[in-house]
């Protein structure tokens, strides 16, 4: 199964100035990467469920892998937080 969007990854500009937040299309890219990974080899098995069900009701696949990567960050906010 080939799961991977069109990944965004960039190059930053040398003229910009470092805010300390790091580069969000890394960051999205990254996020996808892993959610792909969960997917792929099933662990844990309630992404490649979820995937599956959003699939099915219809999503498209850069959607449902969207869907997917916020429900992630969701929770890695949550342990960072605690």
């Amino acid at each position: 199964m080939k799961l991977t969007v069109g990944k965004k990854g960039g190059k930053k500009d040398a003229g910009k100035k470092d805010t300390g937040r790091g580069d969000p299309a890394r960051m999205r890219a990254a996020m996808l990467e892993a959610i792909e990974t969960q997917i792929r080899s099933n662990d844990p098995p309630e992404t490649r469920q979820a995937f599956e069900r959003l699939m099915q009701e219809g999503y498209p696949l850069e959607e449902t892998l969207k869907l997917l990567a916020s429900a992630m960050m969701g929770e890695l906010f949550g342990v960072l937080k605690n």
